[in-house]
């Protein structure tokens, strides 16, 4: 841990520099001792994030650690994006939005935006969910080529977390008809006894990457309202496809999954 502390220590000072810096220079403003410090420069150089003037024996940003800033920017501008319809779901809905990425064979929750009412549901970030638990899982699920599907679904026993969680492959599978055909899914009780949801499928250039997610109690959000928000939430996620660039948006995937043996 102290190794990665002084090498990012040396690219921070490169980073704020406003001109390209000697290794006596780096050295006082770190308070690395020089040996070390050439050290830890000649390795941040082999890898590419450290660059040095051959003539002058300036030290500068290499062109990878440029290219991992450009990444960085590239993950603000994204949030940006999703956050602005987040909050446009929240709007129009007055329930919990939040914004899930595909991870492997799972989802994680990145964003969040909380309901304006003093009952609100809890969702947690940063934990890896199944993609075969709940809408917010299937709606990206339902927009995998058909082969991974079923994989996955071979593959993943499915743990109920509630008493009307779908566990059944044949269930999921006729679920995701659904979902291919409307655009949404919906969740009652699945996830928590006493929440629903409405989940909505986001695009990239690649393929399925995301859901956009409204959730809330089960008395206020019942299944009749997630049926009336599910074309809204559909909506909002295709204007947000489009933005991360998915154009023209539309479901690569429609119809009915054949069902296979699922062991």
């Amino acid at each position: 841990m102290r190794t990665l502390k002084r090498a990012f220590l040396i690219l921070e000072t490169l980073a704020g520099a406003a001109k390209k810096l000697s290794l006596m220079e780096i050295t006082e403003k770190t308070r690395i001792d020089k040996a070390t410090c050439l050290r830890f420069l000649s390795s941040l150089e082999e890898i590419g994030v450290v660059q040095r003037d051959e003539k002058t024996r300036l030290y500068e940003l290499g062109l990878k650690a440029l290219f991992l800033g450009n990444g960085f920017l590239k993950t603000l501008r994204i949030e940006e994006k999703v956050r602005r319809y987040l909050e446009r779901l929240v709007l129009e809905t007055e329930e919990t939005a939040f914004y899930s990425i595909r991870r492997r064979d799972s989802r994680v929750t990145l964003y969040l935006q909380e309901s304006p009412h003093e009952t609100r549901t809890l969702v947690d970030l940063g934990i890896s969910i199944p993609l075969t638990s709940g809408c917010a899982s299937r709606a990206i699920l339902a927009f995998l080529p058909e082969d991974e599907i079923h994989s996955i679904l071979r593959r993943e026993a499915i743990a109920p977390s509630t008493a009307w969680s779908i566990t059944d492959s044949s269930q999921v599978l006729k679920k995701i008809t659904e979902i291919r055909t409307r655009g949404y899914a919906v969740g009652i009780r699945e996830r928590a006894p006493t929440t629903n949801a409405v989940a909505a499928p986001v695009f990239n250039n690649e393929g399925v990457a995301a859901s956009l997610v409204i959730v809330g109690p089960a008395e206020r959000l019942t299944k009749k309202v997630c049926e009336k928000f599910g074309p809204v939430v559909r909506d909002l996620a295709q204007k947000l496809s489009e933005e991360m660039g998915s154009q023209p948006f539309a479901r690569p995937h429609t119809g009915q999954l054949e069902e296979v043996a699922i062991r």
